[in-house]
């Protein structure tokens, strides 16, 4: 089996030069669709470096920020099939054409999946007035009040407007939903109790419930986080059925040479197997994930149907009304 192993590496690597070629020969641009700081915007500073060092070119990032991701989106479709610009895509972008009027419904077919970089958990977090302590209990809270309660998110479409909604849906409770159009904006209204709870990306609820700012109610994984070892999650809390998670992965735009996605494919791979960058991912709530194209092409199709069944059998978007 090791002998086997290893012919399959030599003749990997005896085959690498011919389908990497001369590219690249010139920095590549990696557009993020979301502002600094954001989880797709940590996820592709961290993995472009390590992609820059292997690469021996640089993988700068460029913010395109707006419109659940389509500004940058735009932006790619207006770039060379040459494969210097390659595009974060997060999970956000999936649900895009029913809260976004100019996107068309079957833009998918106009990028190419690269590889999956992580997956994202999420934690339900709470202002520390609410008297609900785990998720169980902010059940039994929404169902005693008519008129429901409050939950903040970072836009329509987002995973934490989509994770609230689920929660809606698989337990037929009352939540109205309150959009920021900063996502900054929320965390205070949290704080202060404008805002009742929330599905936080878990690298921005860490620290505030570390110091106390913000109460967990649970961590929306099969497992506990190591940043918060004392947050159950909520598959302990016995909701086994509730799976809401987001991620982030490269694309480029459909047209990009084989060779060369096969190239991009490759260093991402490689960039993950970096200790420290799998250590910084996991120490932010995140989880890296290798994938080839094509299990990263069925990861877009699979949340695609899944979270757009959700937006029209809930009437959330534009195109259910």
């Amino acid at each position: 089996m090791n002998l086997f192993r290893l012919l399959l590496g030599m003749i990997f690597l005896a085959a690498f030069p011919v389908y990497a070629g001369e590219w690249p020969e010139k920095p590549i641009r990696l557009i993020v669709p979301h502002s600094a700081g954001s989880p797709p915007d940590i996820v592709a500073r961290f993995v472009g470096y390590e992609m820059s060092k292997s690469l021996g070119q640089p993988v700068y990032i460029e913010n395109k920020v707006g419109a659940a991701g389509v500004v940058g989106l735009n932006d790619l479709m207006r770039q060379p099939t040459d494969g210097y610009t390659i595009y974060c895509m997060s999970m956000t972008l999936v649900t895009a054409p029913h809260f976004v009027s100019s996107v068309k419904l079957n833009f998918l077919n106009e990028i190419e999946p690269v590889g999956q970089t992580n997956w994202t958990h999420s934690v339900l977090v709470a202002g520390n007035q609410l008297p609900a302590k785990n998720l169980r209990e902010l059940i039994e809270l929404l169902k005693s009040k008519k008129e429901g309660l409050n939950y903040g998110s970072g836009g329509l479409g987002s995973p934490a407007h989509l994770f609230a909604e689920l929660l809606k849906n698989q337990f037929n409770v009352p939540v109205n939903h309150v959009p920021y159009a900063q996502f900054s904006q929320v965390i205070p209204d949290l704080i202060n109790g404008r805002v009742d709870f929330m599905f936080m990306s878990a690298n921005v609820a860490i620290p505030y419930i570390q110091g106390g700012k913000l109460k967990a109610l649970g961590v929306v994984s099969r497992e506990r986080l190591s940043a918060i070892p004392k947050v159950p999650s909520l598959f302990e809390q016995g909701f086994q059925n509730f799976e809401a998670r987001s991620w982030e992965g490269i694309v480029v735009k459909a047209g990009v040479s084989k060779n060369i996605v096969i190239r991009l494919n490759y260093e991402i791979n490689k960039a993950l197997d970096s200790p420290d960058l799998r250590q910084r991912f996991i120490d932010l709530g995140m989880l890296p994930a290798k994938s080839t194209p094509e299990e990263f092409k069925d990861l877009i199709r699979a949340d695609s149907l899944r979270w757009n069944a959700l937006i029209e059998r809930s009437h959330l978007g534009k195109n259910t009304r």
